[in-house]
């Protein structure tokens, strides 16, 4: 290729020589320069609005990507110890998100599970020990009664009802709690004039 002079204007030429025969193609070097200003300029206004939809675009396909995580992290804020059962929805699609979704529903199940259990032991170990705690405020009650109570042994059952009474009012409490988290407290509800009080 080279540029050449014609006619008062500058030309771009190309020459071919294949089998004996040359043929040379020119253009005018005006018109590919001018062609090219109106492609760099017609790149140029077109590219805010390329820009526009790329943003519009990226801002659709954000919003779509991240849509399950949305609708994870709402499900999680909704579930409450009450709640225990909820889980978060799992999306279709097989990825990253989704495992998460999965290994939080196994967690869940995990923390279900041994919020019941100690609820369980809690009513369980609460019934369990009213039983022996009565027999023996009721045996330190006898011992105090009894005529062959000392001035010296007094002051140790009395100490020891005390405590029997204090562990009893515990388990109570505790049996209390483990009723109301299993939602098996039923609630004695009546009416009242707060002014007499």
């Amino acid at each position: 290729m080279t540029d050449v002079a014609y006619a008062g204007k500058s030309i771009r030429l190309f020459t071919a020589t294949e089998d004996g025969v040359t043929a040379s193609v020119g253009y005018a070097r005006d018109e590919i320069e001018s062609q090219t200003w109106t492609m760099v300029w017609g790149m140029l206004a077109g590219l805010p609005v390329a820009l526009g939809f790329a943003l519009i675009g990226g801002r659709r396909l954000a919003s779509l990507a991240l849509r399950p995580v949305e609708e994870m992290t709402r499900a999680t804020a909704d579930i409450t110890a009450a709640q225990l059962d909820r889980r978060v929805p799992v999306p279709p699609a097989s990825d990253e998100i989704r495992r998460h979704a999965e290994v939080l529903n196994t967690t869940l199940d995990r923390l279900e599970r041994s919020y019941h259990q100690s609820l369980r032991f809690s009513a369980d170990a609460s019934h369990e020990l009213k039983t022996p705690l009565s027999v023996m405020r009721s045996t330190i009650e006898d011992a105090l009664a009894a005529s062959t109570c000392t001035d010296s042994t007094r002051p140790v059952l009395t100490t020891l009802l005390e405590q029997t009474r204090r562990l009893s009012d515990i388990t109570s409490s505790l049996l209390l709690l483990a009723r109301a988290d299993a939602g098996a407290l039923v609630m004695d509800k009546a009416e009242h004039d707060l002014s007499s009080l």
